[in-house]
């Protein structure tokens, strides 16, 4: 008979992988203040600084020398989301109740209106029909298109002569693709998300491109890892992501489904 790991082993080997728990800060400067950076614990403001730190290795130093720089300047973290459909609403509604971007310093583009609409009277936050707008008002930018869409938005980004960390949730598209139809040295990350995002309970992995710097993959996991658990995994794993996690749960809502249709029918 095999024996089961214990948890507490479980939970040392996952986070040897890099996993990322929700409400994990491993942070050097967690308790500056989220707002400005003043010396205070408080956890009621947003900002970068409580975004970033989440996760973070102490021994980041470009990580650390990052978050000195935000706590310093008092720059809040900007966040945009090209494509603001059901997944791009429901990582947009996390990142403000998990208080890691405040709606104001969030904005959003969308050829559908309705879409922005709801967003806009929600959360009050600002919307926009230009994704070259959302590029050049975001530190971050979310590509939450379909995949026959992202090559007009790489070329909108691109157009706006911003630097953002690109960070694509389109099914399929890979890292040297983005790299191919954004501007040269562009920081990009492929995550693959899933539908347990909409209420709080995201599994996703993420894979950054050689431009991105530790620092960059800190950021982009710690905004991730307050809507769930996120690991940081190679490209090459994302396939299988993608058939577990990313479309596990759809079949699990099948089978759930069936149940009660038996019952009913019983």
């Amino acid at each position: 008979m095999l024996k089961q790991p214990s948890r507490q082993a479980t939970k040392t080997k996952a986070k040897s992988a890099g996993v990322i728990h929700r409400g994990t800060c491993m942070c050097p400067l967690k308790s500056v203040h989220r707002m400005g950076g003043s010396s205070t614990t408080s956890s009621s403001a947003p900002s970068a600084v409580g975004a970033a730190g989440c996760g973070a290795r102490a021994s980041d130093k470009r990580l650390i020398e990052l978050l000195r720089r935000v706590a310093a300047d008092g720059k809040p973290l900007r966040v945009g989301f090209v494509g603001a459909g059901m997944m791009a609403g429901a990582m947009i509604r996390g990142l403000v109740t998990s208080a890691t971007c405040t709606a104001d310093n969030m904005i959003a583009s969308d050829a559908y209106r309705p879409c922005l609409d709801t967003l806009a009277a929600e959360l009050k936050m600002k919307v926009t029909d230009e994704n070259t707008e959302v590029a050049s008002s975001a530190d971050v930018v979310f590509i939450a298109t379909k995949p026959q869409q992202v090559q007009d938005v790489c070329a909108a980004i691109g157009k706006s002569g911003a630097n953002p960390i690109v960070v694509s949730i389109a099914a399929g598209v890979t890292l040297d693709s983005l790299a191919g139809w954004l501007p040269s040295g562009c920081r990009i990350v492929r995550v693959m998300p899933n539908t347990p995002c909409m209420v709080g309970e995201l599994a996703a992995a993420y894979a950054p491109n050689a431009a991105c710097s530790d620092a960059d993959a800190a950021l982009v996991g710690s905004i991730l890892g307050a809507l769930g658990t996120v690991f940081k995994v190679k490209e090459s794993d994302l396939d299988a992501v993608t058939g577990v996690s990313g479309s596990g749960p759809a079949y699990v809502f099948q089978f759930i489904e069936a149940l009660s249709d038996g019952g009913v029918r019983a």
